[in-house]
């Protein structure tokens, strides 16, 4: 079955993406997609409407979801701090290797660290999802 298929699930899409990025070592492909995942997902955690606007507000971009989600104890302290790490090394990543200071190769550990918050992520919204249906 191709990608393409699973394009009405677009967090699905971003995880096959991200997995297929990173099993053909595409680095910064994976970081972007992880990016995106992230942002999507906090986005439903926190019941905003999946979306990325021309212009994000301050408290649109993954570190304010982030904190939002936290303060509204929608993800534990652990995991903020974690995601906000990621989002931290992919920006330093991503300059880093565009001023020529690491290789592309170095992005490895950025693209793979993203994995363990996708799978944490999933399982929160999959939690978030049942929990409401128990309602």
């Amino acid at each position: 079955m191709q990608l393409s298929d699973f394009s009405a699930f677009p967090t699905l899409s971003l995880v096959l993406y991200y997995n297929r990025a990173i099993n053909e070592k595409h680095w910064l492909e994976a970081i972007v997609l992880a990016h995106m995942y992230i942002e999507t997902q906090l986005r439903t955690v926190l019941g905003k409407e999946i979306r990325k606007a021309k212009r994000t507000k301050n408290d649109e971009n993954v570190i304010g979801l982030v904190e939002k989600a936290n303060e509204k104890k929608k993800i534990d302290d652990d995991l903020a701090k974690r995601l906000t790490e990621f989002n931290n090394s992919r920006n330093n990543a991503v300059h880093h290797l565009s001023i020529g200071i690491i290789t592309y190769d170095e992005l490895e550990p950025t693209a793979r660290q993203a994995g363990s918050l996708i799978h944490e992520l999933q399982a929160l919204h999959a939690y978030k999802a049942f929990e409401s249906e128990e309602k």
